[in-house]
This record gives C-alpha cells, structure tokens and sequence, in this order.
C-alpha cells in the first residue's frame, strides 16, 4: 500500500489495489488494473477485474498416461502486433520525428564535408605533382 497526498486538498489517503481518485473512491476504469490502475488487462471489458486484471487461464495438456495444467494470469504477450508508434503521445511523436531529421541532416552534412574534403585534397595533390615534374 502507498500513501498518497492529493494536490487539491491537504489529506492524505492510502488506496488499495484498484482505486484511485479523492478518497480512493473510484475503480479502475478498463483497460487499466492494479496499483495506481498502472496495468492494463488483455481481455475483454467483461472478463477485466479493475483489482486482479484477467482471470487466471487454466490450460490442460494430456501427452499419453501423463497430463499438465498449466495456470496463470492472462498478460499482453511481449511480441504483440500493436505499433509502438501508436503508445506515443503528440509531444513524444514531435521529438522522435524531430531527433530523425536532424541525424539526417548531420549525416548529409558529414557525407557532403568527408567528400568535398577528400576531394580538395586528391586535386591539391595532383596540382602539386604536375607543378613538382614541370620544374624538373
């Protein structure tokens, strides 16, 4: 359990799992769960427990005399097929586009100085070595 102090009002209030808000008074709304509601349920609205997030899954596997029952609690596979563009906010989306165009713009200006540099110094270089044989 956390203590919590609200910004509005001076009174301190400890929530348990699954509440949230003045007095701890409101659930969790679907999809998030939990501690401070902070985790979200793989499930649909009606199976989602604003307390323990989706019902346990209990699975069972006969390979022959012998059988498994595996249990545990339904959680968003880590290998999922959400964009993780779509977990960004405006601001964020705004930094990441930003931060690309200026690494592309430092590579173009890097690329530009590397190849005008070699450039300049294979002409220095011939001009140095026709100017070395006309004085022989």
């Amino acid at each position: 359990m956390d203590l919590q102090v609200s910004a509005l009002n001076t009174t301190s209030s400890v929530c348990v799992e699954g509440f949230f808000g003045p007095n701890c008074s409101l659930q969790c709304r679907f999809p998030s769960y939990g501690k401070h509601c902070q985790l979200e349920c793989n499930c649909s609205m009606e199976l989602c427990n604003h307390i323990s997030g989706c019902p346990k899954q209990e699975t069972e596997t006969t390979a022959g005399n012998t059988s498994e029952t595996h249990r545990g609690r339904s959680v968003p596979e880590i290998l999922s097929d959400k964009s993780m563009w779509n977990n960004f906010n405006l601001k964020q989306k705004a930094m990441l586009i930003s931060i690309c165009i200026m690494a592309a713009v430092f590579f173009v200006l890097a690329g530009t100085r590397t190849y005008l540099t070699k450039r300049t110094t294979t002409s220095a270089i011939i001009s140095y070595y026709s100017s070395f044989r006309q004085n022989q």
